[in-house]
């Protein structure tokens, strides 16, 4: 019985200090409400004198127990030096409608920087409603401003968002054009996992087409052949045969990721044509793909290939069949060459009671 008393007796202890603890609410309240009380302590310190840094981190703190009401506090810091991007942490992630409002209303007042982060973070909410704005900024004469649109339009993907950098691209200024590229292929991008790989390669082709910086060009290739599927091949083959090497990495990436026997096949006729200094690069990436059909090409290359190329195809016979690939190590094995020989043994060696 007294044992019994004495825990009656702590559990009414901890539930008077947690109604303290509360500001003298019911532990019930409390529960069902966890974040309330630390969202308006945080929004008092807000709306207070308190200083810059610790405001800063009051912000990053509202991104966790924030929601619509610390809204009206975090909005007037978007005009803020210090603390713009920091509100912008808590305004990105706050899910209620009324973060999109603060951001939109703040475009109309916001310049340079400030408006630029405003921007960005309509592209991070995705706001479809922010859709006009921006392209109306796609002509802003501050070209930081014009391309944070570009961007964030692209991030939005709609099809007005798509038309209007599509309509953009060709007579962009050139300080802008690289942006709204990027646009286009993040709206490629969400057409492509919605199901649309016709309206997606319409966008990478334009990009891959126009005057745009390298880095670009290479996106939207990559997108348009991905997109295309086994259709992609030929222009997968022409990056693999392409002298710029970054294209030419390119292809070597693509011909990882493009499923598909076809793929295969066309690397693998890429193993008769190419340069030597290509050879061993080529069969590494069939060697990723983990397609048996390969497994010929690479016997043929661990036979008769340049050295090098012999010692990168040994290595990677395994990953492409079974044991039917050990008499050409143990005949390599017996070289003169002793790096070759050396390849052969222990890659020998690898297959259980194979030597």
């Amino acid at each position: 019985m007294f044992k019994i008393r004495s825990l009656a007796l702590c559990g009414a202890v901890l539930v008077s200090a947690a109604c303290v603890m509360v500001g003298n609410r019911s532990p019930l309240a409390a529960a069902e409400n966890p974040g309330s009380a630390l969202e308006s302590q945080r929004i008092a310190v807000l709306t207070s004198d308190a200083p810059p840094q610790d405001k800063a981190i009051t912000c990053k703190q509202l991104a966790i127990y924030g929601g619509k009401e610390a809204v009206p506090a975090l909005a007037p810091l978007l005009a803020d030096e210090k603390l713009a991007s920091w509100a912008r942490i808590a305004l990105e992630v706050i899910p209620d409608p009324v973060a999109d409002d603060a951001l939109r209303e703040a475009m109309g007042k916001l310049q340079g920087r400030l408006l630029v982060g405003a921007i960005n973070s309509i592209g991070v909410r995705r706001d479809g409603k922010a859709t006009d704005v921006l392209i109306a900024r796609l002509k802003d004469p501050d070209a930081e401003v014009a391309s944070a649109a570009a961007v964030a339009l692209g991030r939005l993907g709609n099809a007005s968002a798509a038309k209007a950098l599509e309509d953009s691209l060709a007579g962009a200024p050139a300080t802008v054009r690289s942006a709204i590229a990027e646009g286009c292929i993040l709206c490629a991008e969400r057409r492509l996992a919605e199901g649309q790989p016709a309206e997606a390669v319409k966008l990478y082709d334009l990009v891959r087409k126009a005057e745009v910086p390298k880095p670009r060009v290479v996106e939207a290739t990559r997108g348009a052949i991905l997109a295309r599927q086994s259709a992609g091949v030929p222009l997968l083959v022409e990056q693999l045969r392409s002298a710029d090497k970054l294209l030419f990495a390119l292809g070597l990436r693509v011909a990882r990721e493009l499923p598909g026997r076809e793929a295969t096949e066309a690397l693998v006729a890429e193993l008769g044509r190419a340069a030597p200094d290509r050879l061993a690069l080529l069969i590494l990436a069939l060697a990723d793909r983990g397609d048996a059909a390969a497994l010929p090409a690479a016997l043929q290359a661990a036979k008769n290939g340049p050295d090098q190329v012999r010692i990168v195809a040994m290595r990677v016979l395994k990953r492409l069949g079974d044991a039917s690939y050990v008499p050409v190590l143990l005949e390599a094995a017996l070289e003169a060459n002793e790096e070759v020989s050396q390849t052969a043994r222990t890659r020998c060696g690898s297959w259980p009671c194979a030597c």
